[in-house]
């Protein structure tokens, strides 16, 4: 070999090390990043507070458990959350202007809300981020609705509760368990026949 290809050489294996170097000191800063962002991550959902519209804890919303926490604005705009009502019993209804066993269901879930009074709550979920907003103040007037109705705009606690139907109906007790979780529709003498479990 000639001193031309040992100088050749040279220079090739210096230039490999530089982008060996560059691509190790990339990939370690990416690494670095990944990792942060992790831990901000983790941080931020540890902590157990509920947030309106950003990421919740993800939970296991199963019967047996307690109901996940969550904050919705109402149709006024007002923030309303499920501890809100902790020491009565809870109905949570999860629902769209587009689904018709949701308008079947509706009178009869507006029955019950005006029976039990102060004794139950029902609240009504619109699945705003997969329904038409503008329809649903409407849909509330043309049913009577009193009870109060939260808007799911992002499509957060749909997830949260692992709502996978339209309607789907979660029942909660005075301590805040869920004790059941129907999708399809529900009647008036199966909510009544449900209210004394809770």
């Amino acid at each position: 070999m000639t001193s031309n290809q040992y100088g050749s050489n040279n220079k090739e294996l210096s230039t490999n090390r530089v982008h060996i170097h560059r691509l190790l000191s990339l990939t370690g800063a990416l690494l670095l990043i990944g990792v942060g962002l992790w831990m901000l991550l983790g941080q931020i959902l540890s902590t157990g507070e509920t947030v309106r519209g950003t990421a919740y804890i993800r939970q296991d919303a199963l019967p047996g458990r307690s109901a996940p926490n969550f904050e919705l604005a109402n149709l006024a705009g007002q923030p309303v959350t499920l501890a809100d009502f902790k020491g009565k019993p809870v109905i949570l209804n999860f629902w769209a202007t587009w689904c018709p066993p949701c308008r079947e269901e509706f009178p009869d879930l507006q029955a019950v809300a005006e029976a039990y009074g102060d004794d139950l709550t029902v609240i009504g979920i619109n699945h705003t981020s997969g329904d038409t907003p503008d329809l649903v103040p409407d849909f509330v007037a043309e049913y009577g609705i009193s009870f109060p109705i939260l808007l799911d705009e992002l499509g957060l606690v749909v997830e949260l509760y692992g709502v996978v139907g339209l309607p789907t109906t979660i029942f909660i007790d005075r301590q805040g368990i869920i004790n059941e979780i129907i999708t399809g529709p529900v009647n008036k003498a199966f909510i009544e026949q449900k209210l004394t479990d809770l």
